[in-house]
This record gives structure tokens, C-alpha cells and sequence, in this order.
């Protein structure tokens, strides 16, 4: 098959896909075949863009490396954003390939950044945190915690193991380990798991796991995150 073909096909289908003109309750059964199918063409652009600059310093891996989980995670989230309602602004004229290629290229950027400031920070220069950068992160990680024991009992099982790979590094930082138990929001035997091993976990694997599927746990843990973004803020605001 022609490779640029198959791009131009993609990108054709994310610009004439249906679902930005199906709208009312009759055509709402329509809408939910057409979002499905335009979240696979979305994935399937982003593996074509991450491809694209993979061989540029500011790109990680390719989407289907597992060591790109963070960044796999992160584009199913752009996914569900640019698909809700107002995001994605079709009256300014940018076709919706354009809007969203910018969105997927932007992630890659940021996950070139955050890979770069990790690798700083476990290097021998930067073994330790500064007590003001640990206070600062512990914060953040009550914050969690407070939003995490306010779940119902039911989803915590799913939540605990998401939150656990999706904040593993920092985790390792702040000396989190089965013998020092200080959140309630850690899966501890997960984070042994990947101490013992080596082997980096990502949404997909958590999400097998718990036999759901990708997009519900970047649902899940989105709502967990902004909950606890919310604590954080309130927290601030009493000390003030």
C-alpha cells in the first residue's frame, strides 16, 4: 500500500468524519459509530506524526514502543479532548488534521522535556531532592491522597494501580517502598513489582489488568488527577 496514500487517506477521514455535523437525539446512535471510528483514525495519525519525528531530538519513540507509555497515555487523552465539544473549533477555518497534528506534536515536545528533566534528575549530580522541591511535591501528593480516600471503595482498586505507574518516578524520589507506606493512594505491591523487575508499567498494561479498556482508564485517571488538582488549590488558599 502506498505509504502516503495512507495518510492522506487518514487525514481526509479525520476532516470529513461525520461526527462534527450528526447532531439531536435521532442522530445520537449515529454520532457515538462516528466518534468511535474517528478516535481510531486520531490514534492512527498520532502513531503516523510520532513516527514522523522520531528521528528528531524532541521525539521520545514511536507509540508503540512500550517505554512510551506516558506519552501513549497522554495522546488518548488529547484524543478525548479535541472530541469534546468546544475544543476543537471548526468556525476559525483550521481543518480538524491541522488542530489535532499541532495538539499530538506538542505532546511529543513535552514528553521530550519531561524525559530530559529525568534523566537530570537520576543522574549522580541530582540523586537527591532539595527540601523545598520535596515539600513542594509532598504537597502534591497529600493533595492525591485526600482525593483518592474520598472515592467510592469500588473504583479504588483500578485508580490506586493507575495513579501508582502513572506517578513511579516520583514515588521512587520521595523513598516509597513496602516498608514506608505513607499514602493510601500507592498500590505498594505494583510498585515492588516494578522496583524488582525493572519493568516500567503503563495505562494499557493497568488497564488489561483490570480488563477495561484504554480510554476508560485515561478516563479515570484524568478525574482522579483534576480532583486532586482542586484539593491542592483549596489547600493553598487555607494556608494564604
Amino acid at each position: 500500500m502506498n505509504k502516503n496514500k495512507t495518510i492522506n487517506d487518514t487525514i481526509q477521514a479525520l476532516n470529513t468524519s461525520p461526527y462534527f455535523s450528526l447532531f439531536g437525539e435521532n442522530m445520537e446512535s449515529a454520532r457515538q459509530v462516528a466518534w468511535s471510528k474517528l478516535c481510531q483514525d486520531c490514534y492512527h495519525y498520532a502513531e503516523i506524526i510520532a513516527n514522523k519525528f522520531k528521528h528528531q531530538r524532541h521525539a521520545l519513540e514511536t507509540l508503540d514502543d512500550e517505554s512510551g507509555g506516558k506519552l501513549i497515555d497522554e495522546v488518548y487523552e488529547i484524543i478525548r479532548k479535541c472530541l469534546t465539544p468546544g475544543y476543537y473549533k471548526p468556525e476559525r477555518g483550521v481543518p480538524f488534521s491541522a488542530y489535532f497534528y499541532q495538539c499530538i506534536r506538542n505532546a511529543i515536545s513535552r514528553a521530550w522535556r519531561r524525559s530530559s528533566r529525568v534523566k537530570n534528575m537520576f543522574s549522580e549530580q541530582h540523586t537527591k531532592l532539595s527540601a523545598d522541591e520535596k515539600e513542594e511535591i509532598e504537597e502534591e501528593m497529600r493533595a492525591i491522597d485526600k482525593a483518592f480516600c474520598s472515592m467510592q471503595e469500588r473504583v479504588k482498586p483500578f485508580r490506586s494501580a493507575l495513579l501508582t505507574v502513572h506517578l513511579y518516578s516520583v514515588l521512587v524520589l520521595l523513598d516509597m517502598d513496602a516498608s514506608n507506606k505513607k499514602y493510601t493512594f500507592v498500590d505498594y505491591g505494583i510498585l515492588e513489582n516494578i522496583r524488582k523487575t525493572g519493568r516500567k508499567r503503563s495505562q494499557r498494561d493497568i488497564a488489561k489488568i483490570f480488563g477495561k479498556h484504554e480510554a476508560a482508564a485515561s478516563r479515570s485517571l484524568t478525574q482522579v488527577l483534576d480532583l486532586a488538582k482542586k484539593v491542592y488549590k483549596k489547600n493553598l488558599n487555607e494556608k494564604c
